[in-house]
Parts: structure tokens; C-alpha cells; sequence
């Protein structure tokens, strides 16, 4: 038997789930039976919704959430694995997306041995997204799923777990990601349209102007999340931070003695800490220079990430007078370790820069929360910390001078640590982020069928495959 086949079988016996899957290859398969598919893909598709309503109602029912990531192999990759892990205090939860040949075979290293549950699936050809997308997400069912960065690739996703599962989506941004493909402003189909230009190759997803549509319409699903209040001030939403687990950021002087003794640093150096993807965009070169200008050898700068910029590593050695110690791309295990490591945090960048400006970094938490003092450019994406008084803003000019006042005033340093260890219990711990996300969620589950825009997408993009499936889902 074919797949369509099997998957009448399947209807039959009550096993809807199966069904849908085995409905779903058939599609992707043979998209000139579209008009023959999609109906029994919405028949088992209501069958199975009435299935789960129920249970989710139910004493024993747990949501079931997908976390996805518009790709996986990479530091984006991060958002989207918080995200699942806050969900995981009150939902089933787990990671999904593509991978990219051409970026990457393998889930990013350092949350890819974590127990989190992932599930991805291989794109050798971008031409066949929409194809191995519509198999995945027919055999992947979730009540409800949460879209980790407005691209292409989660776009279409989102678009199909409605059409197949008529699960719940939200949108989270936590990037301005037109910044990534040189663009200024999103753009709309009404755009297209009026222009007469046809929709950008499907094999082109990742581009410029898919980045753009994707942007434009990532208000459109069932909700949106957002970790700052400039992004919120951009998109709306719900404030979600880049949160941390307060059982796992502990911090103590034995923790910082043995972090000490595993990475070869004495107790006696002091230690300025960059964690994170080095870029040129993040300051590096500015920090080892105001470094370099203390004049003081007992001081050493540790950088922990791998570099993605051939460029920037011979660059920072160039910058004599300054002691480095390059740590490669740790687990996500190891990061209060780690961050153990300092006595200061830079997370400097360039506030010209589109990225910079309503970036918060991950990273800010995880130093807050090991009680390490932070510098950091002043910037929109961190004004809600720096009104709080729990990190220092620092523009060139005076970093140098509060590197200094850091490391050579215990008392000051401590107050720095008190203050930042305040505001991450208050603003960026688990215990405060996971009941803003359950009821952002809860709300989001109530939600049904497709946003205008989002239908007359599907409808520009003429496959026949998602225009069968938009029918039977109206």
C-alpha cells in the first residue's frame, strides 16, 4: 500500500495521529492529488483535535509545545532552547527545526547532548524546504507551538502546524532580524502586489527579502514574545527574558575556587570575561584595548565561544600588552562554571549597529545570575537593566576607567555584584518568567484558524499543497 493508503488504514482503526503523518508524506509527495489529500487530513486532523481538547481539559492533560528554531545548527539555536526549558516547568516540551546543509549538519554544540527532546530534519536542497517541511511537521503534532525568530523557514512552519494540526503559534522576537540581512524595513505582500513583483524563490528563504516578509507578518499568528521592552516597543507582546534557572546559578566562593582550578586560573588574576559568539560587532577589540591600557599584568582576558570571523581572533592578538585565554564553545551545563570564571563581564557593542541596538545578550543573565558585575554599552535592547542599576553602561571613553574602579575596589565590585544578583531574581529568573509565559501560552491555546495576512501569503505563494490544506482549515 502507498502512504495514502496506509494512512486511510490508520483513520479507520482511530489512530488519527498516524493517519495525519501518513497523509502528510502522501502530500508532499504528490502535490497534484492535493484536492484528494487535504480533506483527510482535516477529517483526522478534527478527530485527533477533539482528542487532545479533551485531554488538555482533563486532571492528567499536559500541553504539548514545540520550540522551533528557523535553524539549529548555530547560536540561534539558543533562544529557542530557553524557551523550551521554561516551558518545561508546566508543558511537555520540545525542540524543532531544520538544519541547513550548507550551515550545518548538527543541532549547535552546546545544547546538542542535552536531554532536551529535539527533532530536526536535514535541508540538502532549500528548493525542497516546503516538501520536508509538510512531512515533518504531518508526523510532530503539538498543541501548540512557539516560533523562535521571525524567518522564512519558521514562517512556513508555523503556517503548516496550523493548516495540518490547527495547533496554536506564537511568534517569538528576540532579534531585530532584518539587521542580519542588511535590510532596514520589513515588507508587506501588499507591497509585492501593488509593485507587480513576484514572491522571492522559494529556494531563497533565508534571503534578504523573505527575511522581510517574515518579518512583516510576524504579528500575525497568536501571539507574540519579545525579551525586551524596545522590541516590545517594536512589536508588542509578552516580556519573555532570556532567563536562567536560579537551581543552576548558584554562585560561591568554593564554586569560583574549583571553576579556578579547572581552567588553570589563579585565584590571584583578575579576570575580564567575554562569553558568548565573538564578532566584531561585540566590542572585543575596544575591551582588549582599554585592557591593555591599565597596565596591569594580572590581569587576564578570557574569551569563551568559538569565533565564526577568521579575521577577528589575529586581530585581538595584535593588541600586544594584554593576556589572553580562549575557551572554545561550551555545553550549556557548563556556563555557571564558567561565569564563575570573572570578576567582570563585558558585553560590549556597537551601538550603531541595528543587531546591537535591541539585542539583549543571553549572556547578561548568566552573569547577573553568578553575581558578576557587567559592562555594557548603552543600548535600547538593555535599558530595562540599566535603569535598574544592575549593569554599567559604558561607552568608550570611560571604559577604561570603569574596568579600573572594578577591579582595583573590592567594595565597589561587591555592591555591582549585590545590585545585578537582585535584578536577576527579580526580572530574569525562571521562577519570574514562567508564569508570564504559561498565560501567554494558555491564551494562545484558545486561538483558531489563520490571520488575513497570513492566508493571502499562502495564496500568493500558489502551491497547490498549502492551498488545498488553507481550504479545509477556513
Amino acid at each position: 500500500m502507498n502512504a495514502l493508503q496506509r494512512g486511510n488504514a490508520a483513520f479507520r482503526q482511530g489512530d488519527y495521529r498516524e493517519a495525519i503523518a501518513l497523509f502528510g508524506t502522501a502530500l508532499a509527495d504528490t502535490p497534484a492529488l492535493a484536492r484528494v489529500i487535504a480533506p483527510n487530513i482535516a477529517r483526522a486532523r478534527d478527530r485527533y483535535r477533539a482528542q487532545r481538547n479533551a485531554a488538555i481539559g482533563g486532571a492528567d492533560g499536559t500541553l504539548r509545545v514545540g520550540v522551533s528554531g528557523w535553524e539549529l545548527a548555530h547560536n540561534a539555536a539558543g533562544r529557542a532552547y530557553t524557551l523550551a526549558l521554561l516551558y518545561r516547568g508546566f508543558a511537555d516540551a520540545e525542540l524543532i527545526g531544520p538544519l541547513y546543509a550548507d550551515l550545518g549538519r548538527e543541532v549547535w554544540e552546546p545544547i546538542r547532548a542535552t536531554p532536551l527532546p529535539k527533532h530536526t530534519f536535514l535541508v540538502e536542497n532549500p528548493a525542497d524546504f516546503i516538501s520536508q517541511a509538510l512531512t515533518f511537521v504531518a508526523e510532530h503534532p503539538y498543541d501548540l507551538v512557539h516560533l523562535s525568530k521571525p524567518r522564512a523557514p519558521n514562517l512556513f512552519i508555523g503556517l503548516l502546524y496550523k493548516l495540518i494540526w490547527d495547533a496554536s503559534v506564537l511568534m517569538d522576537v528576540d532579534d531585530e532580524e532584518l539587521a542580519f540581512v542588511a535590510a532596514t524595513t520589513p515588507a508587506t505582500l501588499a507591497e509585492y502586489q501593488t509593485q507587480q513583483r513576484p514572491l522571492p524563490p522559494m529556494a531563497d528563504l533565508l534571503g534578504r527579502e523573505w527575511t522581510r516578509l517574515s518579518v512583516g507578518v510576524a504579528t500575525a499568528f497568536d501571539g507574540v514574545t519579545v525579551p525586551n521592552s524596545a522590541l516590545q516597543a517594536r512589536y508588542g507582546g509578552t516580556l519573555i527574558a532570556h532567563a536562567r534557572d536560579e537551581r543552576q546559578f548558584r554562585p560561591t566562593p568554593a564554586g569560583r575556587q574549583l571553576s579556578r582550578l579547572k581552567h588553570g586560573i589563579p585565584g590571584s588574576r583578575k579576570v575580564v570575561l567575554f562569553f558568548g559568539t565573538p564578532r566584531a560587532h561585540k566590542g572585543l577589540l575596544q575591551v582588549a584595548q582599554a585592557i591593555a591600557s591599565l597596565g596591569r599584568p594580572d590581569v587576564t582576558f578570557v574569551i569563551v565561544g568559538d569565533f565564526v570571523d577568521p579575521d577577528l581572533k589575529p586581530r585581538l592578538l595584535s593588541i600586544t600588552d594584554v593576556d589572553y585565554r580562549f575557551i572554545g564553545n561550551q555545553p550549556f551545563s557548563s556556563i555557571p562554571e564558567v561565569v564563575a570564571l570573572a570578576d567582570v563581564c563585558v558585553l560590549y557593542q556597537d551601538p550603531g549597529s541595528l543587531a546591537s541596538q535591541y539585542q539583549t545578550p543571553a549572556k547578561l543573565g548568566d552573569a547577573l545570575a553568578m553575581g558578576v558585575p557587567v559592562i555594557a554599552s548603552p543600548t535600547p535592547g538593555l535599558a530595562d537593566a540599566i535603569d535598574a542599576g544592575a549593569i554599567i553602561a559604558a561607552t568608550d571613553a570611560p571604559l577604561r576607567e570603569t574596568l579600573a574602579a572594578l577591579l582595583e575596589a573590592p567594595a565597589f565590585s561587591a555592591e555591582r555584584s549585590a545590585k545585578g544578583r537582585t535584578y536577576y531574581l527579580d526580572a530574569l529568573s525562571f521562577a519570574r518568567n514562567q508564569p508570564a509565559l504559561r498565560t501567554c501560552a494558555e491564551a494562545a491555546v484558545s486561538a483558531q484558524g489563520l490571520n488575513a495576512a497570513l492566508a493571502a501569503l499562502v495564496d500568493a505563494v500558489d502551491d497547490p499543497r498549502l492551498g488545498a490544506l488553507t481550504e479545509r482549515s477556513a
